[in-house]
């Protein structure tokens, strides 16, 4: 229940991933997308950690950008977006077309495209089935730039009546 994209950003570029994404497993840890190849210091992840928890972080690293207060009821679809900025700094986690949380995101170089609902296994040869769960995620979009927060609220209120 993944999908690879054939979108490879260049190390070290500012980009935009916006998706609406339904918790559907219970599990602890959930990827929303990567490009990471898992312990290898390369690429970018987003997930769900708990049912309260979202981190946006680069190459196996656990700070990155944190979210502590998400209510991320497995009912419902919400709208995240996840802006890089370059070199990494005023990064920024968006749900449901709000600001969440923002701080730095390291540039890390980056060898796959971009898996949605998983990251890369550690060989790099395969998504991770581990990360991969019985999750929804609908309307996908990557930008190879930082979207303004109008920009993303924008995309939020295009699409949520769709999804609320």
């Amino acid at each position: 229940n993944y999908l690879i994209s054939d979108y490879t950003l260049a190390s070290g570029t500012t980009f935009t991933v916006s998706m609406w994404f339904k918790r559907v497993d219970s599990t602890y840890w959930v990827s929303l997308f990567g490009n990471e190849v898992w312990n290898s210091g390369t690429g970018y992840v987003a997930r769900l950690e708990s049912s309260t928890l979202i981190r946006f972080s680069a190459g196996g690293d656990f700070t990155g950008i944190v979210y502590n207060n998400a209510a991320l009821v497995s009912a419902n679809f919400n709208h995240y977006a996840f802006v890089k900025n370059p070199s990494g700094s005023d990064s920024f986690i968006y749900i449901n077309g709000v600001q969440v949380a923002n701080g730095s995101v390291a540039d890390v170089s980056i060898t796959k495209p971009f898996v949605f609902n998983s990251r890369w296994e550690n060989t790099g040869s395969s998504p991770s089935t581990g990360d991969s769960k019985q999750n929804q995620f609908s309307n996908i979009a990557v930008y190879n730039r930082a979207l303004s927060a109008q920009e993303v609220l924008q995309n939020y209120n295009a699409t949520k009546k769709r999804y609320l």
